[in-house]
């Protein structure tokens, strides 16, 4: 890392992510430039010149074959993509005070864009009930309990606050 590169810590939860794009929108105004975010809430910035810039992330699953046309939809529209984190695309764009810019053309699109984080999530609680079984006689059996107890609890926290937005969304429509 540089001296004009920082490195910033901000957890945002898989629901949060118009408060994540908020944050890196207002960082940019005061001249921190999202360079790559990475997992754990650390985020990399370029130190430069306050810009009004709005970020907007998406959230997908596709094969290397189908990204190239992805990321060239985005670029077609004016989208810098910035860098991708896991299933997460990070997206920014200059805009002047007071526009709004938004990723998706509709409401329908922002849905399915939460639907496909609960099938992400979905998918991914039977893997980690497996692992857990298999690892537990190697765990103390109480810290193996907290760990699993902790996730389900976190993973219907998740499920339920996607699922709020989601209403939310098709009620606004």
């Amino acid at each position: 890392m540089n001296k004009n590169t920082v490195k910033k810590f901000r957890w945002f939860w898989v629901w949060q992510d118009e408060q994540e794009e908020a944050w890196l929108s207002e960082m940019a105004t005061r001249g921190y430039h999202l360079e790559k975010p990475q997992l754990f809430g650390v985020y990399h910035f370029h130190v430069g010149d306050p810009d009004n810039v709005i970020y907007r992330l998406d959230f997908t699953v596709i094969g290397k074959k189908d990204r190239e046309a992805y990321l060239q939809l985005f670029q077609d529209a004016g989208w810098e993509h910035v860098r991708g984190l896991s299933y997460w695309a990070y997206f920014r764009k200059q805009y002047k005070p007071g526009e709004t810019a938004e990723i998706f053309s509709d409401t329908d699109s922002k849905i399915q864009k939460y639907q496909r984080i609960i099938i992400l999530l979905t998918f991914l609680l039977p893997i980690f009930l497996f692992i857990m079984s298999n690892i537990r006689p190697y765990l103390f059996g109480f810290l193996a309990g907290i760990l699993t107890v902790t996730i389900l609890i976190l993973w219907t926290l998740s499920l339920n606050k996607l699922m709020q937005r989601i209403s939310q969304l098709k009620k606004n429509n």
